[in-house]
């Protein structure tokens, strides 16, 4: 967080953005399961079909 110079403090990111970095420590620490993909390709078919499940 930025602090203003009368106190206030401010956030650095927007909440998704916050989610989404608090989400990648997770992975790094071990508390979550990250996909591991075995080529480009397996990766961007699986992206390809999650489009399709929205």
């Amino acid at each position: 967080m930025k602090s203003l110079f009368f106190g206030l403090r401010q956030p650095l990111y927007n909440a998704e953005t916050e989610a989404a970095i608090q989400e990648a420590r997770d992975m790094m620490a071990g508390n979550t399961d990250a996909t591991v993909y075995g080529s480009v390709a397996e990766m961007n078919a699986d992206i390809d079909t999650e489009g399709d499940q929205e």
